[in-house]
């Protein structure tokens, strides 16, 4: 083998790069690193988390959406305006479309953790032993479920196709074996190019997920505020709750409706002012919610794929990962600029 290598590369380049003939031989013939397989299987969990946060994500838009549509509906009949045209829902099923087509792609990547949570798992203390597919158990129900379309059909609806099921059966995969480790590192590999393909789309839509959001709470805000101040129907019974909860007290709508006749009139405009900014601070405070967690969703990706690349080189504890942890706790005890100051209570 030491000849073959010379007189592939050469005596000189070989003793150039300065790397051992067993180190050589460990990169060339066979991979020397070993896989924490229970290091596996902790990735596989979080990395299920993360696609499941993201699902929620992806749902709770279309979700939005749905009430968006709802909501207008509403709106335009208390208003007098006009309710959305049908271009407007049509554009607005193929936003859904496509938010479900994210959604089962995630889903392929939970069932893909899956696999490779078995593969870690997977006992090769057996050579001669068959090695079998739990694919029957990885039908994915939601991919098959039809779109429910309410309403009249739009032009392009028939173009698009949610099932990917394969015509026909694939031939069964050469019995190739290769080690354990190496089976794992390949699958790895595969898996965080993956990620960083995932990560760059969902940064690249990011936007448009926000702004589905953003009209969604609009809508919602404005059909509070139509039902506050014009037709006074709304009861802040749960928007006081957090307030007088901690002294026992709550809202008493009924109290307030036998009373309302009492009350001046800049009584009742100053309530409907003091509504309406909470109203506004609160759909502030959820859309900037929303994008920090699409951003956090973000940062758990790149840190997927580092944890793969991590678990790839086979690398023990040591101090660089500690210090992963001790760097940002030492910094935050260390700062002195951000030092709270007391409250000083607005009134008594």
């Amino acid at each position: 083998m030491h000849r073959a290598l010379q007189a592939v590369f050469g005596p000189a380049r070989l003793g150039g790069w300065g790397l051992p003939l067993g180190l050589l031989l460990c990169l060339t013939v066979v991979s020397c690193t070993t896989i924490n397989t229970g290091s596996a299987v902790r990735l596989s969990g979080e990395a299920q988390l993360t696609t499941r946060a993201m699902i929620d994500s992806l749902e709770g838009t279309r979700r939005s959406l749905s009430t968006y549509v709802e909501g207008q509906a509403l709106s335009s009949r208390l208003s007098g305006r006009e309710p959305l045209p049908p271009q407007a829902l049509c554009s607005l099923r193929t936003v859904q479309r496509s938010l479900r087509l994210r959604v089962i792609m995630l889903r392929k990547l939970v069932l893909l953790y899956d696999r490779f949570t078995a593969l870690a798992q997977f006992d090769y203390g057996d050579e001669a032993a068959p090695i079998f597919d739990e694919l029957m158990l990885e039908i994915d129900r939601y991919e098959h479920m039809p779109e429910p379309l309410p309403g009249a059909a739009c032009p392009d609806e028939d173009q698009t196709e949610l099932s990917a099921t394969p015509k026909e059966v694939p031939s069964p995969p050469r019995m190739t074996r290769i080690s354990h480790d190496r089976s794992l590192i390949l699958a790895s590999t595969r898996i965080r190019e993956a990620l960083a393909k995932l990560r760059k789309l969902w940064d690249g839509e990011r936007a448009i997920y926000l702004s589905v959001q953003k009209a969604a709470l609009q809508s919602q805000k404005a059909l509070a505020r139509l039902l506050l101040s014009r037709y006074a129907s709304l009861s802040p019974a749960t928007l006081f709750a957090p307030h007088l909860a901690a002294f026992g007290l709550d809202w008493d709508a009924y109290s307030h409706a036998l009373s309302r006749d009492k009350l001046a009139p800049d009584q009742l405009q100053a309530l409907q002012e003091g509504l309406i900014a909470v109203l506004d601070e609160r759909s502030r405070r959820l859309l900037a919610e929303e994008e920090a967690r699409y951003v956090q969703q973000s940062e758990l990706l790149q840190l997927l794929i580092r944890q793969h690349e991590i678990l790839e080189q086979g690398q023990a504890i040591d101090l660089r990962h500690l210090s992963q942890y001790l760097v940002p706790l030492l910094r935050s005890v260390n700062i002195t600029t951000c030092t709270p100051t007391p409250i000083t209570p607005s009134g008594s």
